[in-house]
C-alpha cells in the first residue's frame, strides 16, 4: 500500500509534466501562427510598377548627364544663329542649367571651312553644329564628325513621337545622326496682291500661260539660292525628271527678269514693279509682310517644301563637353526652348503645341497642305539633277 508521501509526488509529477506538454503544444502554436506573417513580409515584398521602374532609369541617367554638364560648364555652338535667338537661349539656358553657351557664327560654308581646318590640326573645339540641309548632307556627314543621337536623347517628353508633328520624331538621316525641330512651309511664287486676281495663280504650271510673259521677277537660279533648290531639287522631286525638265525649259523661255540682290526681288514685287516673283526668301518676305506690304506667297496646288533653315542639330563625335551637349540638345528640343528658338529663328516648330510668334503665319503648315519633305533622301536624290540650273537658266542670265 502506497503512502500519501509517494502518491503526492507522483501526482505533483504528473501536474508538472502536463504543464510542460501545454507548454509546449501554445508555444508551437505561436511559432506556427507567427511564422506566416514574418515570411510574408520579408519573401514576398509589393513589386515596383515598372513605368516608376523606367522612370527611374531615365531620372538617374539625366542626373547623372546633368552633373557632368555642370562640372563641363559651357557648350560651344557653331551656327548661323541672329544675335536675338543666341541672347534668348542663352539666358534661358543658363538660368535653368547653369550652363554657358558659346556661339561661334558663321555661314554653312564658313563652318564647314573652320571645321576642316580643326580637323586637320587636330583640334576638337565644337560641340554642337547647326547646318542646312545640301551643306549637311553633301559636307558635314561625310567627314565623318557627327555621332548618333538615339542614346543621348534622354527626355521621355523629347522622344515620345505623338509630341511632334505628323506623329512622327523629326529625324533629318537614316543614321539619326541629327534632328530637325524647325520647319515652316515654303513657296517659290510670290505675288503683288494688287496686280494679281484672287485664284489666277495656283500652279506652277500658270506661270508658263502668255499673261505673265515678261512680266515675272525671279532669283539668278545659276547662284546658290531658293530658286536654285526649287530648280534642282523640288522640280524633279515633284514633277518627276523628265516633266521637270520640260517644264523647266519651258519657265526659262518666259522672258524672266533675273537679279541677284534678294531683298530687291521682294521690293520689286511689293512696289508693284513686277506681279510675280520667283525664289524670294522667306525671312525678307515675311518682314515685308508685317510692315503691311501687298504680296502674299501661293500655296500652289503641287505642294510646297517643308524646310527648316540652317536649323538642323547635330552633336560632334569626340566634343569637348559631351555631358553639356547632351543637356543642351535635349533641352532645345522641348516646349519651353522650341518656343523661343521658333519665334527668333522665323520658322515654326515640328513640336506639336508650341505656338508660331514669326511675323506672318503663312509658314505654318496646314492640315490640308501637300508637302516636300527636305530631308536627306531629298538632297541625295537631288545629286543626281544639280546641274540643271545652270544647264537650262545659264543661257538666259545676263
Amino acid at each position: 500500500m502506497l503512502s500519501m508521501g509517494v502518491l503526492g509526488g507522483n501526482m505533483k509529477r504528473k501536474i508538472l509534466y502536463s504543464s510542460f506538454i501545454a507548454a509546449i503544444i501554445v508555444l508551437r502554436t505561436m511559432i506556427v501562427y507567427a511564422a506566416p506573417v514574418t515570411t510574408t513580409v520579408l519573401v514576398n515584398p509589393t513589386p515596383l510598377p515598372r513605368m516608376a521602374a523606367a522612370k527611374a532609369d531615365w531620372e538617374a541617367k539625366w542626373e547623372s548627364t546633368l552633373a557632368g554638364a555642370q562640372r563641363e560648364g559651357s557648350v560651344s555652338i557653331y551656327a548661323l544663329l541672329s544675335a536675338e535667338t543666341r541672347k534668348a537661349l542663352g539666358a534661358a539656358f543658363k538660368t535653368k542649367y547653369g550652363i554657358n553657351l558659346e556661339f561661334t557664327i558663321g555661314t554653312d560654308g564658313e563652318i564647314m571651312q573652320k571645321i576642316t581646318q580643326e580637323r586637320t590640326a587636330n583640334l576638337h573645339l565644337v560641340d554642337v553644329i547647326m547646318l542646312a540641309g545640301a551643306a549637311y548632307v553633301q559636307k558635314l556627314k561625310p567627314m565623318g564628325v557627327v555621332t548618333p543621337l538615339d542614346k543621348r536623347l534622354i527626355l521621355p517628353s523629347v522622344i515620345d513621337e505623338k509630341k511632334w508633328l505628323d506623329g512622327k520624331f523629326p529625324w533629318f538621316d537614316k543614321n539619326h545622326t541629327a534632328v530637325a525641330p524647325l520647319a515652316g512651309y515654303f513657296s517659290y511664287i510670290l505675288i503683288n496682291t494688287e496686280m494679281v486676281k484672287k485664284d489666277e495663280i495656283t500652279s506652277y504650271q500658270d506661270l508658263l500661260k502668255p499673261t505673265w510673259r515678261g512680266k515675272i521677277a525671279i532669283f539668278d537660279p545659276t547662284l546658290p539660292s531658293p530658286t536654285q533648290t526649287f530648280v534642282n531639287y523640288v522640280v524633279p522631286r515633284m514633277m518627276g525628271n523628265e516633266s521637270g525638265k520640260e517644264y523647266l525649259r519651258a519657265l526659262a523661255k518666259q522672258d524672266l527678269n533675273y537679279v541677284k540682290d534678294a531683298r530687291l526681288l521682294v521690293e520689286w514685287v511689293a512696289k508693284a514693279k513686277y506681279p510675280v516673283a520667283m525664289g524670294a526668301g522667306a525671312p525678307i518676305t515675311l518682314s515685308f509682310l508685317k510692315a503691311g506690304a501687298p504680296i502674299s506667297f501661293v500655296r500652289p496646288k503641287e505642294g510646297g517644301l517643308l524646310a527648316g533653315g540652317p536649323n538642323l542639330v547635330s552633336i560632334v563625335a569626340q566634343a569637348p563637353h559631351p555631358n553639356a551637349a547632351d543637356i543642351f540638345v535635349n533641352w532645345l528640343l522641348t516646349d519651353q526652348a522650341q518656343e523661343i528658338f521658333a519665334a527668333n529663328q522665323q520658322y515654326p516648330s515640328r513640336r506639336i503645341g508650341v505656338p508660331y510668334k514669326g511675323p506672318h503665319p503663312f509658314p505654318v503648315v496646314r492640315p490640308d497642305d501637300k508637302t516636300i519633305e527636305s530631308d536627306e533622301a531629298f538632297y541625295v536624290e537631288g545629286q543626281k539633277t544639280v546641274g540643271w540650273a545652270k544647264e537650262i537658266f545659264g543661257p538666259y542670265v545676263r
